[in-house]
């Protein structure tokens, strides 16, 4: 009888050992982010199906490869530089930012959280690494600086402000023409560049046009910080958000 009570207890323990292992293979393979195991001679030892699915993948075709098959040639050194880290035991986990190279060639951007796991020795048994893919975020900000530069750059006068009118920014160009500067006109309402020039109903109009999120064009007669008087053509349009509500005005201001 008691032969009988062990053997079911190992029995029973058997099988919530193997529950708990099926329990964290479902875990780790379903898991919102890429996971994968690495070991210390950089090979994968285990893939996710998220990450696999994020380069395009099988998990067949990455496990027993090395990582650096799939990491961008540029951003090997500070893979190779993170996991001599765990190896040596200088660092038992780190946060950084890669580039992998998808099946296809295109680059997917991750932000990588690992931690060394070791054994009773304290050897390295493997590095296990969550993976973020931020791509989209990269992408959005690679165009902002784009985008950035471009207004910066411009030709044209670029002026953004508030639903109020109240100056928010104006770019370099605007300073040559008018000699007011950022700083001099950041929170300052646009009438402060206004000749007396144009009368009231001028301005209703321009602003009723605008409110409705129609574009609009015309000729503006304005004030130098100097006092002098110029010329110009104008474009004013609404800048929404995604739920259609109006942010910010951009004018577009050449000198006439």
């Amino acid at each position: 009888s008691a032969t009988m009570n062990m053997l079911e207890d190992l029995r029973a323990a058997q099988e919530s050992l193997q529950l708990s292992e099926e329990k964290f293979k479902a875990a780790f393979d379903n898991a919102a982010a890429g996971v994968v195991m690495v070991a210390p001679d950089g090979k994968y030892l285990e893939v996710n199906s998220t990450f696999a699915s994020l380069l395009g993948y099988t998990k067949e075709e990455m496990i027993g490869k090395l990582f650096t098959d799939f990491t961008h040639p540029e951003d090997v050194p500070i893979s190779l530089d993170a996991i001599s880290e765990f190896i040596d035991g200088t660092q038992r986990n780190t946060k950084f930012e890669k580039r992998f190279l998808r099946k296809d060639g295109s680059i997917l951007w991750g932000i990588i959280n690992a931690s060394v796991m070791r054994n009773t020795e304290g050897k390295a048994d493997y590095v296990i690494s969550h993976i973020i893919d931020v791509t989209d975020a990269k992408d959005a900000d690679a165009m902002l600086r784009i985008l950035s530069r471009a207004v910066e750059q411009s030709a044209s006068a670029i002026v953004i402000t508030d639903p109020q009118g109240m100056i928010e920014y104006v770019n370099p160009k605007f300073t040559d023409i008018t000699g007011y500067t950022l700083k001099e006109v950041m929170g300052e309402s646009t009438r402060i560049l206004q000749s007396g020039v144009h009368g009231r109903e001028f301005y209703r109009v321009l602003w009723d046009t605008i409110a409705a999120g129609d574009e609009w064009r015309g000729e503006l007669c304005n004030r130098k910080k100097n006092g002098e008087l110029y010329w110009e053509y104008s474009s004013i349009t609404a800048v929404k958000d995604s739920r259609g509500v109006t942010r910010n005005y951009i004018a577009v201001k050449e000198d006439i």
